[in-house]
């Protein structure tokens, strides 16, 4: 098994309940683990039989454009969708962080993750 690491990806995003959230939009940071099976690609060396890291980038960056009330919304589709970016993808680990989300103090960031 391997693990790609898509670390401190940022994004300025359009998600949240509230609705000027989704006029003014926010900064994001999202960091993705991909577990995937190396004993194809260790053999051939060719890159379609192994995760590529830009397509990893590539699928966040499309889900991040979609608005979304809920950050759990934007959670499971991110992670749905990296999961068939390539059939050797075992699991995928998403954290998703709002950074200075709108709760009335001085909070740096709140994230959300799921592993599936």
């Amino acid at each position: 098994m391997g693990k790609i690491y898509l670390n401190r990806a940022r994004f300025y995003a359009y998600h949240g309940c509230m609705e000027e959230e989704g006029v003014v939009g926010g900064h994001y940071v999202v960091d993705v683990v991909v577990e995937f099976d190396l004993s194809l690609v260790e053999k051939s060396h060719a890159l379609k039989d192994t995760v590529d890291y830009v397509e990893v980038f590539n699928c966040v960056k499309k889900e991040m454009k979609k608005p979304a009330k809920l950050l759990e919304t934007l959670l499971e589709r991110t992670a749905s969708s990296l999961k068939k970016i390539h059939p050797s993808i075992t699991s995928v680990d998403v954290k998703i962080e709002k950074t200075n989300p709108p709760v009335g103090g001085d909070v740096g960031s709140v994230a959300i993750s799921k592993k599936v």
